[in-house]
């Protein structure tokens, strides 16, 4: 995993701030990708099943899937679809986006191409010409995806939000910015010496050179931080937020989870997978969760990957080992609780 790297001064350290509020684009583009995978599992699968019901209701299953193949791997989009931290409503978000200039829609799809493993649909190269019908039909599909993947979920959203921001403030009151910056998660991102890293698809170093950064803090963020400090687009680092379990049914606790610990937690994620877990309260590398549980490295590499797709560990890599460490999520999950703050999942290294 590379590292992205943003060097603040003194100076830059004043401008510092975090969204007021969730960004409608950076919503549609974190969910988006998170229909597409498995990760946080126990969080999210019941708003996927329900939203690809509602897509498939407003037979949009297909536009969807089209849609998403603009939006690169990991969260990453292009320039024209991800709102500066000043546009927050989606009408003001769509003007933008709509208003692109044709040489700017053109660069950057034709970077993506690039990146990208598999070719863009067909009618890319419509948008990368500016044509209005084209960008008018994107304008579309993004809206009445919004109306159905996130707007009936606002409320959550905005408890998570509201719920970040406040830990956020309190750490900066209580110990400064740098207090603040030091507070996070190391898998989310690390604060040294004047240096802000996260993890990122690419390796780069950042200098603001005056600019504000901006931090937002994605409900459907589920995985690490994306983050941007190029010339051309105002810096920001868009990150996960903690989850409570059961958020979607608003705190009301499935049959398994009401009954005891150890048994409820064996139904859910199978057996060996609960001892392996249980095995993960101290750090482990998966050579040595496989010589504690008397496994293969492939039989224990498969239940890292599993765990840490349903949000009940963390991986890290250190040097050439993974090393998994449980999470919060999980300790609960191992004593019976239901109604938790979920944190973000660290990266989602090789086993």
């Amino acid at each position: 995993m590379f590292m992205l790297r943003f060097h603040l001064t003194s100076d830059d350290l004043t401008h510092v701030r975090m969204a007021g509020q969730p960004l409608a684009l950076w919503d549609i583009i974190f969910s988006l990708n998170l229909l597409q995978n498995r990760q946080a599992a126990l969080v999210f699968d019941p708003w996927r099943h329900a939203v690809r019901r509602q897509l498939e209701k407003a037979r949009l299953t297909s536009a969807v899937a089209m849609l998403s193949r603009l939006y690169f791997e990991g969260g990453h989009a292009p320039d024209f679809l991800v709102a500066t931290p000043d546009v927050v409503d989606l009408d003001s978000a769509l003007d933008a986006v709509l208003s692109t200039p044709r040489m700017a829609l053109r660069g950057q799809l034709t970077e993506l191409v690039r990146l990208r493993r598999r070719p863009l649909p067909s009618w890319s190269r419509d948008l990368a010409e500016g044509d209005v019908k084209a960008l008018k039909s994107l304008g579309a599909v993004l809206r009445r995806y919004y109306d159905i993947a996130v707007a009936p979920y606002t409320a959550h959203m905005r408890e998570a939000f509201t719920a970040e921001r406040s830990r956020c403030a309190e750490l900066a009151m209580s110990d400064g910015v740098d207090g603040w910056l030091a507070g996070y998660p190391a898998h989310v991102m690390r604060w040294e010496q004047g240096v802000l890293a996260t993890n990122h698809p690419f390796e780069a170093d950042y200098q603001l050179e005056g600019r504000p950064l901006t931090f937002i803090p994605s409900f459907f963020a589920a995985d690490v931080p994306v983050a941007t400090g190029e010339q051309w687009i105002p810096p920001v680092i868009a990150y996960p937020i903690a989850h409570r379990l059961g958020w979607l049914t608003s705190g009301a606790q499935s049959p398994a989870a009401q009954q005891s610990g150890s048994a409820s937690l064996s139904r859910l994620i199978g057996p060996a997978r609960a001892v392996a877990l249980d095995a993960l309260g101290n750090a482990m590398t998966t050579t040595q969760l496989a010589q504690a549980l008397s496994l293969s490295l492939p039989m224990a590499s498969r239940h890292a990957t599993i765990l840490r797709e349903a949000g009940l560990i963390v991986s890290q890599r250190r040097g050439q080992a993974v090393v998994h460490t449980r999470t919060p999520l999980g300790e609960a999950l191992l004593n019976g609780e239901s109604a938790i703050a979920v944190p973000p999942s660290g990266p989602c290294c090789p086993s």
